[in-house]
């Protein structure tokens, strides 16, 4: 009977110091999988704060252009030919500046839309490792287990699982 017992402890001891490696092992690999996750948000922001800036850039440069040429065309009033061509240039850049923030704008959605995913991926992701039996609802299963079959009728009711 104490052999039984002695081995059944033994064997509860070992099914813990596994549970506590599954643990462990599920904690790290958690937080790896956060750390990459923190990574992969670090590396979006930089590029949309990289293409914001260069969209910026592209815009601020087409305005300049754009200013430019309505000084020339103020300059040039006298010329009535120059000043069409003038104008058309003008609107050719607007036009361009118009596709280039809307491209810009599309970009950002797009950006936005896998943010997005990402928080949906993080908010999904299991935060509670699995509930077990405590320790005493174990030990009472080892010692039901020892009594062979006897009915469990025989325990208190507030011992029974």
């Amino acid at each position: 009977m104490e052999a039984s017992l002695a081995r059944r402890a033994e064997e509860m001891a070992q099914n813990a110091l596994a549970e506590k490696k599954e643990t462990t092992s599920l904690k790290e690999k958690l937080t790896q999988v956060q750390e990459d996750l923190d990574k992969s948000l670090r590396q979006w922001e930089e590029e949309k704060t990289l293409l914001l800036a260069q969209k910026n850039e592209e815009s601020s440069s087409l305005m300049q252009k754009i200013s430019q040429a309505k000084e020339e065309l103020k300059k040039k009033d006298s010329s009535g030919g120059r000043n069409t061509c003038l104008l058309e240039s003008v609107n050719v850049m607007k036009q361009a500046l118009q596709e280039k923030e809307e491209q810009r704008q599309k970009h950002e959605e797009e950006l936005s839309r896998r943010l997005a995913q990402l928080e949906d991926l993080v908010s999904n992701m299991p935060e509670q490792k699995p509930k077990r039996r405590s320790l005493g609802r174990r030990f009472l299963q080892i010692f039901r287990r020892s009594r062979g079959t006897q009915p469990d009728s025989d325990l208190p009711a507030n011992i029974t699982e």
